[in-house]
């Protein structure tokens, strides 16, 4: 069964335009990648698991964060590198 791009593509926009907060995105998105219906593809996979790497180091409390986590300005550079190959994805599927 194949994934459903659409809804990844809803919800990194949603976090982009702060319709969601941080810790929200972070929770559903990591549900997603993990226990999500379907198996991507290999093109697919080569974008989502980098920003399943990044939502893993996202760390929202300076005072709790080591050396290989991200904040916030970090996490959404991700999510728009991803967003962007998602779409390019699309166009061409």
């Amino acid at each position: 069964m194949k994934i459903d791009l659409e809804f990844y593509i809803g919800i990194i926009e949603d976090f982009l335009n702060k319709r969601i907060p941080p810790k929200c995105f972070e929770y559903i998105y990591l549900k997603l990648f993990l226990e999500g219906m379907g198996k991507p593809t290999s093109k697919e996979f080569a974008i989502l698991n980098p920003l399943f790497m990044d939502v893993e180091a996202f760390c929202d409390n300076p005072e709790l964060a080591d050396k290989d986590d991200i904040g916030e300005k970090e996490l959404r550079f991700s999510c728009k590198v991803a967003l962007e190959k998602l779409r390019q994805l699309k166009k061409t599927a």
